[in-house]
């Protein structure tokens, strides 16, 4: 990752892969979420449910990890719901994309872009953009009937699905990919990749 308005020596960062999570601040314990002063590239913003959260990013000069800190003021549980998760998805250049799952009734997938600057001037600054749900659903290929090697019974093509299937898309860190363009442009590209149960060789792909 680099922050832009940096020179290339100063201005880029390792980024760990695990977000550091924190729920409340912990007088007793040794852990609290970084201070203006230690982490100063800094947003806050709320969920699609209008959940409010931090976010940090404690800065490391390479070869050193640099983290990423997420915190939920007033815990995960109570009227917020039992659980809530964070995971970082990507990130390129200036920018870094993560996931926040809220489950509260339903699960609700929320995706935010990091956007990391540093000014000569202001210092470093950073801003969150919530992404738009998707609603464009996956299309699943129907089971089609192969030649099986063994003695196993299989159904018959009448008894097989001869249609497609769709179902909600769902994002995993594994199959997003973060882009930055000119100015202020960036895109989100999922890499899906279907398998044919009945011949697992057999795959399909879709961006």
């Amino acid at each position: 990752m680099a922050m832009a308005g940096s020179d290339q020596a100063a201005g880029w960062m390792m980024l760990d892969r695990f977000v550091y999570r924190r729920d409340e601040d912990n007088d007793g314990g040794g852990w609290r979420f970084p201070d203006e002063s230690t982490a100063p590239l800094r947003a806050t913003s709320s969920t699609s449910l209008g959940r409010p959260f931090d976010v940090a990013i404690l800065h490391a000069e390479p070869p050193a990890v640099s983290r990423l800190y997420v915190r939920w003021p007033g815990g995960t549980k109570g009227k917020y719901g039992s659980s809530a998760g964070t995971a970082l998805m990507a990130a390129h250049r200036d920018l870094i994309l993560f996931q926040l799952v809220s489950m509260e009734g339903h699960i609700t997938h929320d995706h935010f872009v990091c956007i990391a600057s540093s000014d000569p001037a202001a210092g470093p600054h950073m801003e969150l953009k919530r992404l738009p749900v998707c609603t464009i659903p996956m299309v699943l290929p129907p089971c089609s009937c192969e030649e099986q090697d063994t003695e196993e019974e299989t159904p018959s093509c009448e008894e097989e699905d001869t249609e497609d299937a769709t179902m909600r898309r769902v994002f995993f860190p594994n199959t997003l990919g973060l882009i930055r363009g000119r100015e202020e442009e960036f895109a989100v590209a999922q890499l899906a990749m279907v398998t044919k149960i009945r011949g697992a060789h057999r795959m399909e792909a879709e961006v």
